[in-house]
């Protein structure tokens, strides 16, 4: 869990760990190539759209159109070939190691294609004089991003021959050049010193790209692996949990089954006459099992939903209404530990959608805190205001207050804050309470957090949206 830490007297609010964006290679092979086909269509789209407006609004002359039109379609049916053989595998690529083999396969001859497409278009188009030349760099891009490491240097190779071998074959006259005036500079002889420079300088072009852009992917690629195999172990310990809570609320059901059948019976008069104190006692003691009982349906609901179904099994709860009448119920509680205890709010109906038994669990925890935490002789004020379109809950203080550094951890799971100069923090307790109560209020589209200051007291803070 990650906590956003504030200074003192500022709140902290219980978070969740945000999970980094990934870079390309996060994707599925499936989607990967798939999205390379859509970019290559819309290359195929600018060649003939090139082709045709170049000398009418550039006004390049002696350009290669139906050459450059024919490229264009040998291109553009490669792709619908493609994409006719990649549609069935789209997104599925990494469920069968023979699927995504064979989709790694056409990503090999597309990128191929491309290169030798490439190697045509800039020899129609000036040779090594073409200002498109640049274009073998974003090849070798391409290559080391969708592509393994060995992968990428084989294709930036392959490259850079089909490069060199137009360079050189221009340059000897076994490759007739094109030269459209208006796109190359026109008339030039080609010398040995500048066919030597030039391929000197695309081939550090060349390297340089593929070993910084693969060194790049290397480490994404391995950031990405830890992420996954975090992942997975989060998962794993989520389900964990939910399972160990579903058997723990099984496991509670019976025993206090059993215990309510035996109070009935003792009502009932099985085990004798009970006197009147006595029949308060087991009623009341009825009344709690019976809390007990719907708040483990409860729990057992909310850690096997998700936050839509229990948007779906929601009603209007009056908050004020509420609270009131927690406050009223744990007056006693509180004036044992000769506590003032106040109820504040405003006139504006505070009502939110949710699950009553369950916001009564989260703010009951955080009023018994309040009660439990506070040294005897404290001030608590429950209150509870609507602001906007919130509900704003606040339980506030006197007491020994948390510490900044104790605050941040303050929601996880079986943690608890000891103070060995404050005897109340030795209080019995699991470490859960406000756990559950950071999950109720999250699974309601809400939040909790805490103002705290060392022995100044704390209020923690509830907001949930309103109805």
């Amino acid at each position: 869990m990650e906590v956003k830490r504030g200074t003192a007297g500022k709140p902290v609010e219980a978070g969740h760990v945000k999970t980094p964006s990934i870079f390309v290679h996060g994707l599925r092979l499936g989607d990967r190539l798939y999205t390379f086909i859509l970019i290559r269509f819309l290359v195929v789209g600018a060649i003939v759209v090139g082709a045709f407006f170049a000398p009418v609004v550039v006004g390049i002359q002696d350009l290669d159109v139906a050459g450059l039109v024919s490229l264009a379609a040998v291109l553009g049916g490669c792709n619908v070939i493609t994409f006719l053989v990649v549609r069935p595998y789209h997104r599925n690529a990494d469920r069968a190691a023979e699927a995504r083999r064979f989709l790694e396969g056409v990503l090999h001859v597309t990128i191929f294609i491309d290169f030798i497409c490439l190697t045509v278009a800039i020899w129609l188009v000036g040779g090594p004089q073409s200002p498109f030349q640049a274009f073998f760099i974003f090849h070798v891009i391409i290559a080391s991003v969708l592509l393994s490491t060995r992968a990428a240097y084989i294709h930036t190779g392959i490259g850079y021959v089909l490069l060199t071998a137009l360079v050189v074959g221009t340059w000897r006259g076994w490759i007739p050049p094109h030269y459209p005036r208006g796109a190359v500079p026109c008339g030039g002889i080609l010398e040995g010193r500048y066919i030597l420079t030039l391929l000197v300088v695309q081939g550090m072009l060349f390297a340089l790209t593929a070993l910084l852009l693969t060194h790049l992917m290397n480490l994404l690629r391995t950031d990405e692996a830890e992420l996954v195999d975090a992942n997975e172990e989060l998962s794993r310990l989520s389900e964990m949990r939910r399972d160990f809570l579903h058997i723990a609320m099984h496991n509670l059901r019976s025993p206090v089954g059993a215990v309510s059948m035996m109070l009935s019976n003792m009502t009932s008069g099985y085990g004798g006459t009970l006197s009147e104190q006595h029949r308060q006692w087991v009623d009341r003691s009825q009344q709690r099992l019976e809390e007990l009982s719907r708040f483990i349906h409860d729990l057992q609901f909310l850690s096997a939903t998700e936050a839509g179904a229990l948007e779906e099994h929601a009603e209007p709860v009056d908050m004020r209404d509420l609270l009131g009448r927690l406050v009223e119920e744990n007056q006693d509680l509180a004036r044992a530990r000769e506590h003032v205890m106040t109820f504040e709010s405003d006139d504006e109906a505070a009502s939110v959608a949710g699950i009553p038994r369950l916001l009564r669990e989260a703010l009951v925890n955080l009023i018994t805190n309040a009660i439990t935490y506070t040294p005897e002789g404290g001030r608590i004020t429950v209150r509870v205001q609507k602001r906007d379109q919130r509900v704003r809950v606040e339980v506030e203080d006197n007491g020994i207050g948390i510490a900044l550094e104790d605050q941040g951890r303050l929601f996880q799971e079986f943690v608890r804050v000891q103070r060995d100069d404050a005897p109340t923090t030795k209080a019995p307790g699991s470490g859960l309470g406000l756990s559950i109560v950071r999950r109720i209020v999250e699974a309601h589209g809400g939040r909790v957090q805490i103002i705290s200051e060392l022995d100044k007291g704390s209020t923690f803070v509830v907001e949930l949206p309103a109805a």
